[in-house]
């Protein structure tokens, strides 16, 4: 009989994502548009090397942009529908707008998702991609592509709360460094480094819900076997403030003090 056609969606929709991630970086590089949210990552002292490596980009305020810019590029009304980028409700209607954007990589480092950080107005401050037939929250590990390279070498992975804390310790040149996607730290993403890794850092914010995620990520990696050290990092900063008031010198500190 005739063999069923192959499903392509996935390698479409991470061709799509990658086309994407491209143009919300040219956004926030080159145009006129971005200089909002370049202007935000000049301030948290984000260097250009860490914009360009892991791609950061600009989601334009105006929610019809993305979809006139793929229609012209070629894809079908249909396909857009599908591609989680638009609203469910209004299919023309981008899901991210005026956002800092995080493309999210598989470990091929393959563009599968992406997270936005409000810029202005009101809205939650992290918006992040539902999932997808190409993307699982829940087993995926923001930056995980970046950082595997050195997570071999040193048998340890940090893990952080949020994106801008991956982003600093990558700058102070820690690329262990990686970060959940907008939910709790699960089982799924501790056994996605534990066959390179003995150790964990874990570098939550020092807030109340930061010590209790810390808690909670503390059984959880022991259950997986990993020795745990915690980052103590004082009086409510995250690594992200550390890099900007203090330098790299001082985050590379924390991780020596670890307890």
């Amino acid at each position: 009989g005739a063999s069923l056609p192959r499903d392509d969606t996935k390698e479409k929709l991470v061709e799509l994502y990658d086309r994407v991630a491209g143009s919300f970086h040219y956004l926030l590089t080159e145009a006129p548009l971005g200089k909002g949210a370049l202007d935000y990552l000049v301030s948290r002292k984000v260097s250009p090397e860490i914009i360009r490596d892991f791609r950061l980009g600009y989601a334009p305020a105006d929610r019809r942009w993305l979809h006139s810019f793929l229609s012209k590029k070629g894809y079908s009304r249909e396909f857009l529908e599908k591609s989680g980028l638009f609203s469910k409700k209004y299919p023309e209607s981008a899901f991210f707008s005026d956002r800092l954007m995080f493309p999210i990589a598989n470990r091929k480092g393959q563009v599968v998702a992406f997270g936005g950080r409000i810029l202005s107005g009101e809205g939650p401050k992290y918006l992040n991609s539902s999932d997808m037939p190409q993307y699982k929250k829940g087993e995926t590990l923001f930056a995980l592509d970046k950082a595997l390279p050195e997570i071999r070498q040193t048998k340890s992975v940090i893990f952080c709360e949020g994106y801008m804390d991956v982003l600093a310790w990558h700058q102070a040149g820690v690329h262990r460094a990686v970060a959940p996607l907008g939910t709790a730290f699960t089982q799924d993403q501790a056994k996605l480094v534990r066959s390179f890794a003995d150790t964990v850092y874990l570098s939550f914010d020092s807030d109340a819900a930061g010590q209790a995620a810390t808690y909670e990520a503390i059984l959880l990696c022991r259950s997986e076997g990993f020795q745990v050290r915690v980052i103590d990092i004082k009086n409510g900063k995250d690594p992200a403030d550390i890099l900007v008031n203090d330098g790299p010198d001082a985050l590379i500190k924390t991780l020596e003090i670890s307890i």
